[in-house]
C-alpha cells in the first residue's frame, strides 16, 4: 500500500500515533514513515514494539514509502482527539 503525502489534521485530532509490530523488519523492506516539515524530513523506521506519536495540529504532512519486501508490515496506527471531539460528533 502506498500513501500519498497528507496531513491528519481533521475532525478534533490532536495526535496521531504509529505502534510496530513487525519483528525483524528492515527499513530497506519499505513502510518508511516520513514526517515533511518545511525545510526538513524526517525518516522514521517501522523498527518492532516502537511506538511514534506526532502532533497533527500543526498540518504536518507525512506519507509512508511504498513496502517492498514479499511480507507484511504489521501495525496499529490511529488518533487521540482533543477534549471537544465527542461533543463535535454529536451535533454533525
Amino acid at each position: 500500500m502506498i500513501f500519498a503525502k497528507h496531513t491528519d489534521d481533521a475532525r478534533e485530532r490532536q495526535c496521531a500515533f504509529v505502534l510496530y509490530l513487525s519483528p525483524e523488519w528492515d527499513a530497506r523492506d519499505g513502510g518508511v514513515l516520513h514526517l515533511v516539515d518545511r525545510n526538513n524530513v524526517t525518516k522514521i523506521e517501522p523498527e518492532y514494539n516502537s511506538l511514534v506519536l506526532f502532533d497533527v495540529t500543526t498540518g504536518l504532512e507525512h506519507f509512508v514509502s511504498p513496502i517492498i519486501a514479499d511480507k507484511a508490515r504489521l501495525a496499529i496506527g490511529g488518533w487521540a482527539y482533543g477534549p471537544n471531539a465527542a461533543d463535535s460528533a454529536i451535533t454533525h
